[in-house]
């Protein structure tokens, strides 16, 4: 085949640089195809790099295990004189920086006692989050069962929330 041949077969395009037109060939149908299908995979392989860059740069949040949570000491807490809750016979009451206490025997139902039944005086309190000053002494402090007992170290023993049910 001539070289005359193949430039009719092939059609071409004119170029205009600067002034000169100049013919050039056009792609054939394979290479057209093989860009098209190029294109197509490059636009999914970008797709896909953004999907897993989204996902890769969220911070995994991590909680650390040996972090309690927060308890607090306001409300109501009996304490007994033994280990045993049933034995309890004085109930604090943590309100706003002031201690009451209310005394009852075991076999009363601490729930029943309101304001009307604090021994007169009160005492202030200051709670840190792991230690309680009251009666002039700085206790520190560990919660169990849910933040339901108050376990105090340098004496008093515990103090048990009224509202749980813990033992």
């Amino acid at each position: 085949m001539s070289n005359r041949t193949i430039k009719k077969i092939i059609t071409s395009q004119k170029v205009n640089m600067g002034g000169i037109h100049l013919q050039q060939p056009l792609p054939d149908r394979a290479t057209v195809v093989y860009l098209l299908l190029t294109k197509q995979i490059m636009k999914k392989i970008l797709l896909v790099l953004l999907i897993a860059m989204t996902f890769m740069s969220c911070k995994k949040e991590t909680v650390n295990p040996t972090i309690e949570p927060n308890y607090t000491v306001e409300g109501k807490w009996i304490w007994s004189p033994t280990e045993n809750r049933a034995d309890a016979n004085t109930m604090y009451e943590f309100v706003d920086g002031t201690k009451y206490t209310s005394y009852s025997s075991p076999t009363s139902d601490f729930n029943d006692l309101d304001s009307s039944d604090r021994i007169p005086g009160s005492e202030a309190y200051t709670f840190d989050g792991d230690s309680l000053l009251f009666y002039g002494t700085l206790r520190g402090i560990t919660f169990e069962c849910d933040g339901g007992i108050l376990i105090m170290d340098n004496g008093f023993n515990q103090l048990w929330r009224l509202s749980s049910d813990c033992q």
